[in-house]
């Protein structure tokens, strides 16, 4: 018999790996960065909101469907759990962000990952 804490062990495990998946997109766009930077930077802010927002949307998808949970719960935990990796690695790694970068990553991630476990709902349904 699976004890609370064993569960909530499961989930954990979930979650983190969600927000690898959403977060592993968008740092290989992120190793090309200089190179685009340098030539052109609205199409590379738009790939990369469009990159964080798929990567999020399926994290959420996954975590909505193994986990169980409500979609909000789910789907905002991911993304903001993902945002705040997604900074701790920006930090660590020394890459440097552009102002609005961060907004625009929250909102993504969030949004995101709100959506896929929204959408595991309507197609459960």
């Amino acid at each position: 018999m699976n004890t609370k804490n064993e569960v909530n062990k499961i989930k954990f495990s979930y979650y983190i790996a969600g927000i690898i998946l959403s977060n592993v997109p968008s740092f290989i766009l992120n190793s090309y960065r200089q190179e685009v930077l340098n030539q052109i930077l609205f199409p590379y802010i738009f790939l990369l909101s469009i990159i964080i927002l798929l990567g999020s949307f399926v994290a959420g998808y996954l975590i909505s469907r193994k986990t169980g949970e409500v979609y909000q719960k789910a789907g905002i935990t991911t993304g903001l759990l993902s945002y705040i990796v997604y900074v701790l690695l920006v930090f660590l790694l020394r890459i440097e962000m552009l102002e609005f970068e961060s907004l625009l990553s929250l909102f993504c991630f969030v949004i995101g990952a709100a959506l896929g476990a929204r959408c595991y709902l309507k197609i459960k349904k």
